[in-house]
């Protein structure tokens, strides 16, 4: 009977250390976004937009298309991108398969995979001195996943897009911090 108690506690210990280490994913609400991913800055409106575009350029990113009138801005950065030796891989798998001896129904998978992060800002004019600036910001994965099937290698490719918004705080007050900077060198500079 002691014995049962004592394995017993030892699980309900073993368990709440489990539960204790188990990382839970905090749901942000609409107005918990939107506070992460908008600023007001001060400075004129011209300068902040320009800011804008010049910060992100910065950061390598690619400007599709911008809208003065309306504050729009909308950007890519390409943040990184899978084996760029698509041949090299097929070589490989090929000889893989012959040294190991594997069967013709066996599979050989390579895969590539590029991630893109689009960016769209909508800045609003607040008065002459500040504009309010917010910036959403999407991670877009597309994997390739290429295998070889068969005696003589068919190619067999699947591709899966996956997409999720970005709300690391860090990471916006980076951004803004950046852009609030070279709106003070602008402002320096006239």
């Amino acid at each position: 009977m002691f014995r049962n108690k004592k394995v017993l506690l030892m699980f309900c210990i073993i368990l709440t250390l489990a539960s204790v280490n188990c990382k839970t994913s905090v749901q942000l609400t609409t107005p918990q976004k939107r506070q992460i991913t908008t600023q007001l800055i001060q400075g004129s409106y011209e300068d902040i937009f320009s800011a804008t575009l010049t910060v992100l350029q910065d950061r390598n990113c690619v400007i599709k298309k911008t809208d003065k009138t309306t504050g729009l801005i909308f950007a890519k950065e390409e943040v990184s991108s899978g084996s760029p030796a698509g041949e090299a891989l097929e070589e490989v798998a090929m000889i893989a398969q012959w040294f190991l001896g594997l069967d013709e129904d066996e599979v050989i998978p390579t895969t590539d995979e590029v991630t893109t992060v689009k960016i769209g800002c909508i800045l609003s004019k607040v008065d002459s001195t500040a504009s309010q600036l917010r910036i959403n910001t999407q991670e877009f994965t597309l994997k390739i996943k290429e295998s070889r099937r068969g005696l003589l290698l068919t190619k067999h490719k699947e591709y899966i897009l996956t997409t999720k918004p970005i709300y690391d705080e860090a990471y916006y007050r980076k951004l803004f911090t950046e852009i609030t900077v070279e709106v003070k060198r602008r402002e320096a500079i006239n």
